[in-house]
Formats: C-alpha cells, sequence, structure tokens
C-alpha cells in the first residue's frame, strides 16, 4: 500500500480476495479530519470489474469506556444507518 494521508493525496493498494484474485485498488483522500472523519475515493483498475469511482465516508467518535467507534457509507451500499452516525 503506499499512501499519502493529506486532502487531495492519493493512495493505491493491491488487494487480493479469495480464489487468488488480485484487484488494484486506488483514490484520493477528500477529507482528512484526525480523529473525527476520513472521506476518499475508492476504485479499481481492472477493467471487467469497474464499477466506477465510489466515494467512502468513515466517521469515529469515542465511546465513554474510553473506545473508539465508527460508522461508514460507501456510495450508499455503506454499513450503517442514520443512527449509527450520531
Amino acid at each position: 500500500m503506499q499512501r499519502d494521508l493529506v486532502e487531495g493525496g492519493a493512495f493505491t493498494l493491491r488487494m487480493e480476495v479469495a480464489g487468488g484474485k488480485v484487484y488494484h485498488v486506488f483514490g484520493t483522500y477528500r477529507e482528512v479530519d484526525f480523529p473525527r472523519r476520513l472521506v476518499y475515493t475508492w476504485d479499481l483498475e481492472e477493467a471487467e470489474d469497474w464499477v466506477g469511482e465510489t466515494l467512502v465516508t468513515v466517521a469515529f467518535r469515542m465511546t465513554c469506556s474510553g473506545e473508539s467507534s465508527g460508522w461508514w457509507d460507501w456510495g450508499g451500499i455503506g454499513g450503517a444507518t442514520p443512527s449509527d452516525a450520531q
């Protein structure tokens, strides 16, 4: 993985999934608000699996116990509900 974790910075990574298929992922950091929020784009180089650029939002919050908790939204396919974002 290569990354430049600043707004406007880029990242690339190599991801191998079950069955041995390899994906090359790239994106740009749109918002870096440490330690609260990270927004970045996510896209694949492999044309046969290309779905277009996706915008990913990850938000973090501290719990009463001092542990970190988070939610994410992946271009409307995310793993969070609006109530999780409070």
